[in-house]
C-alpha cells in the first residue's frame, strides 16, 4: 500500500441504501421522513419500522433489537444479518493487519476504538 492506503482502496458495489430483496438482503435504513411516518403509524417514539425501503417486508422487531439485551443476543444477530450492507461486513474477512492491531491494543484499547466509531456512525454506545 501507498503512503496515503484509502488511495488503494477501491469502491465498494454496494451502499447503504442497497438491497437484493430477492436473495432475502434487504434495506432497514429510514430517511427522516420515513421515520416520522412509522412514528405516526405505529404511535412509538423512535420510528422503529423495520420495512425494508424496497419491498416493503418488515422481518425485524426493532424495539426487541434496540433492548440491547444480551440473552437475546442470538436474535439481534440473525436480525440484523437481513440487511445487505450490514450482511456485507459481517462475512467481510478481518486482514491479519487489522488482528494484529487490535491484539496490540487489547480489550481496553478496542473497546475505546469501537465506541468512537460507535458515536462517529450515530450508535449511543
Amino acid at each position: 500500500m501507498s503512503e496515503n492506503h484509502y488511495e488503494d482502496l477501491r469502491p465498494l458495489d454496494i451502499r447503504c441504501t442497497s438491497s437484493d430483496c430477492e436473495n432475502g438482503l434487504h434495506c432497514f435504513r429510514q430517511t427522516k421522513k420515513m421515520a416520522q411516518a412509522n412514528v405516526s403509524r405505529s404511535g412509538n417514539s423512535h420510528g422503529l419500522g423495520g420495512q425494508c425501503r424496497s419491498c416493503g417486508a418488515t422481518l425485524v422487531d426493532w424495539s426487541r433489537v434496540y433492548k440491547r439485551d444480551l440473552s437475546d443476543v442470538a436474535y439481534t444477530f440473525t436480525a440484523l444479518k437481513y440487511e445487505l450492507i450490514r450482511h456485507y461486513f459481517w462475512h467481510i474477512e478481518i486482514d491479519q493487519k487489522a488482528v494484529n492491531h487490535a491484539r496490540r491494543k487489547g480489550m481496553v484499547g478496542a473497546v475505546s476504538v469501537l465506541r468512537s466509531g460507535m458515536r462517529f456512525l450515530g450508535g449511543e454506545y
